[in-house]
């Protein structure tokens, strides 16, 4: 039996560095491939704030297939807070839901930890944690209740080559970075369709990397980014000087300060592993929500088709992605 991978939704969290934040990436998924069972349609639906994805699979051998459905979160590094600190790692990860043909089921929630510093860095140390004392829960909260979980087990991790700098959450030192993946048995009936549907909260923040700085007052380096990452048009960045003129009024004007800016978000999703699945995506809708005074703006091979001031869309059959999605929320929130 081998393990499939979902099309993977990536939680874009968000977390301290020097220079502001930064968005995590997804790794450490083997992917598995069938040639069996096709997913007949995804309809994803993206706002910065919200992700809900519904997909229809269908087992197109003569047997019943089950396999092990994996559906992973973004790796996040111990030492890197969430953005808004009132929403911790465990109420994200308690969050996620799994319904199958419209009844919620169980799963299970692993934990792999490699260490990134020490004499153990680039080594699984999920088993030395356990072993020390430490939950799957503890490890993954660490860092939200790091003065009740970290501090009374100091000694002990650097006994074991495992301590955590002493500035630790002064100077942003990772000691480890974590990987948590959903998992359950998924029967496929012969000719059968099963749906599958998910839908949660994603963590959001923003910072230096991901404001909109008005009226060309961003430097060269971030406008170039932001045509290169999001592929974002002239016409965007007027769109989004609009606003600027409408929040801060004209650059020409005395009181006007030169680093204003507008706030954004980036939710990135996971496409590629479509191709895991027999013929990629026959039917794909994506939805972007959003409000009337957001500006989305990201790199696609087809343009979004704009509905009404709070949706816009894309349709494709027979879609084998070659990228994935990386989009920017600009004036969110």
């Amino acid at each position: 039996m081998k393990k499939v991978i979902l099309t993977l939704l990536v939680i874009v969290t968000y977390f301290f560095a020097n220079d502001g934040y930064g968005a995590l990436g997804a790794g450490g998924i083997i992917i598995g491939k069938t040639d069996d069972i096709a997913m007949a349609k995804e309809v994803l639906e993206i706002s910065y704030n919200k992700i809900k994805v519904d997909y229809e699979f269908i087992n197109e051998s003569d047997k019943d297939i089950t396999e092990t459905i994996v559906f992973p979160l973004p790796e996040f590094m111990i030492g890197e807070a969430p953005f808004h600190d009132h929403v911790s790692y465990l109420k994200l990860i308690d969050s996620f839901k799994v319904v199958v043909d419209g009844k919620p089921i169980a799963f299970q929630t692993k934990v792999r930890t490699v260490a990134n510093r020490g004499e153990f860095e680039g080594q699984d140390i999920t088993e030395k944690l356990l072993k020390l004392g430490f939950s799957e829960r503890d490890i993954i909260a660490s860092e939200d209740q790091y003065n009740e979980i970290i501090e009374p087990k100091m000694k002990i991790l650097q006994e074991n080559g495992l301590s955590v700098d002493i500035n630790f959450k002064d100077d942003d030192y990772i000691q480890w970075t974590n990987y948590i993946t959903y998992e359950w048995k998924q029967t496929f009936k012969a000719h059968q369709k099963v749906k599958i549907s998910h839908e949660y909260q994603p963590l959001t923040g923003g910072g230096a990397s991901w404001r909109y700085y008005c009226h060309s007052s961003m430097p060269e380096s971030q406008e170039g980014r932001f045509s290169r990452d999001y592929c974002m048009s002239k016409e965007t960045f007027k769109l989004l000087d609009n606003y600027c003129f409408k929040y801060y009024g004209s650059p020409s004007a005395k009181d006007y300060y030169p680093e204003n800016n507008l706030w954004g978000t980036d939710v990135s999703y996971i496409l590629k592993t479509a191709n895991t699945w027999k013929d990629g995506i026959r039917d794909f809708i994506l939805i972007i929500h959003k409000k009337s005074d957001e500006v989305v703006s990201f790199c696609f091979p087809t343009p979004l088709k704009h509905i009404n001031p709070f949706r816009d869309e894309i349709h494709l059959e027979n879609f084998k992605p070659e990228q994935d999605l990386n989009i920017y929320f600009g004036n969110a929130d």
